[in-house]
C-alpha cells in the first residue's frame, strides 16, 4: 500500500512539474478586447467629450477620430477640442496593454452644433419729433447699438416725449403699434420715426 501511494505521489509531482513548465492560460494570456460603452457628446460648437468603460488589463487607451489616431490616454475620457461647427465626427477606442493594442471599438458619431455667435442691432431715430427706444439692454436716445445672440427674438418699444408722436418703424420683422420684434441672423438696423405734434397739441 505504501508503495502504491509513493508511486501516486511521484506521478502527481511529475504532472505538476509538467504543468508548471508548459504553463496554463490565465487572464494575462487572454486577448485584449475593445472598450465598451463608448459615448460622444458635443460640449460646444468646437469640442466634444468622448467617454468609455474600462477594459481588463489595459494600461492606456487609443482614441481615433474618423479612422485616424488622435491621442493615447490613461483615463477613460477625452475632450476633443478645436473642431469645426456643424460637422459630424466619428470616434473609436482601443485598449492597450504592454504595447499591445486591441481591435477598435464600434464607431460612435456626433455632430457639433452650429456656432450662432451674436450680431449687432443698431437703433436709429428719424423725424423731427423726440422719443426713446427701449429693449433688452437698450435705452436709446439718438443712436444706440447692442450685441444680440443670433436667433434670439428682441422686442423694442418706442416711447414719444411730450409734444411728439411715434409714427412707425422700419427694419422690423413684425411691428405692432409702438412695439417692434426682430430676430437677428446678421447685423440689423431698425429705425423709429417720431414727428412733432401740431402746435398746441
Amino acid at each position: 500500500m505504501s508503495t502504491t501511494r509513493a508511486r501516486f505521489v511521484t506521478h502527481l509531482i511529475g504532472a505538476l512539474v509538467l504543468l508548471s513548465t508548459l504553463g496554463c492560460p490565465g487572464a494575462a494570456d487572454l486577448p485584449l478586447t475593445a472598450p465598451t460603452g463608448l459615448t460622444v457628446t458635443p460640449s460646444s460648437p468646437h469640442s466634444v467629450n468622448v467617454r468609455w468603460n474600462a477594459s481588463a488589463r489595459a494600461d492606456s487607451y487609443g482614441v481615433y477620430r474618423d479612422g485616424a489616431a488622435l491621442r493615447t490616454v490613461s483615463m477613460l475620457a477625452l475632450a476633443d477640442e478645436g473642431l469645426s461647427p456643424s460637422t459630424k465626427y466619428c470616434y473609436t477606442v482601443t485598449a492597450i496593454a504592454n504595447g499591445v493594442e486591441s481591435p477598435q471599438s464600434a464607431p460612435v458619431c456626433a455632430t457639433t452644433p452650429a456656432d450662432t455667435g451674436s450680431f449687432t442691432l443698431t437703433v436709429l431715430k428719424s423725424g423731427m419729433g423726440l422719443g426713446t427706444v427701449t429693449g433688452p439692454g437698450l435705452d436709446c436716445g439718438t443712436t444706440c447699438t447692442a450685441s444680440v445672440p443670433a436667433g434670439t427674438p428682441v422686442t423694442l418699444t418706442a416711447v414719444p416725449e411730450a409734444g411728439s408722436t411715434f409714427t412707425g418703424w422700419s427694419g422690423c420683422d413684425t411691428a405692432n403699434g409702438a412695439s417692434c420684434t426682430v430676430t437677428l441672423s446678421a447685423d440689423r438696423t431698425v429705425t423709429a420715426d417720431f414727428t412733432l405734434t401740431g402746435a398746441g397739441g
